[in-house]
């Protein structure tokens, strides 16, 4: 009987507590190109099979086509264990090129769909 009591108080706290407090924002917060950039950046040195080999140089995050991307250059070891050399790649959430996969034709398209600035 005095942990049902314990748990009714408890309970009746925690209610009130909800009731006072206001509710988390429905609104995003602003969008923080840094932090955005440092995640793909992440998640692509998690897909290489040397991921500290990754080297990523004029990379940019992009807001264009209102859905966020990188943009930018990647260099990093390959199997043989040799630098591939500087390409261009775009990664977010819904895309994930690089230029080895697509050519250079296809992403100069994506390039310029999806990024600010055109190389």
């Amino acid at each position: 009987m005095l942990v049902a009591g314990v748990l009714v108080t408890l309970f009746g706290a925690l209610f009130i507590y909800a009731s006072i407090m206001p509710p988390p924002s429905k609104v995003p917060g602003p969008f923080d190109p840094i932090r955005f950039m440092a995640a793909e950046e992440s998640d692509i040195r998690a897909r290489l099979s040397d991921p500290e080999s990754a080297k990523f140089r004029n990379d940019s995050a992009s807001t264009f086509r209102k859905v966020p991307v990188v943009c930018g250059e990647i260099n990093f070891k390959n199997s043989t264990n040799g630098y591939v050399g500087f390409r261009r790649f775009v990664s977010g959430s819904t895309i994930r090129q690089f230029e080895d996969a697509t050519g250079s034709d296809e992403m100069s398209r994506l390039w310029l769909i999806l990024c600010d600035r055109t190389k």
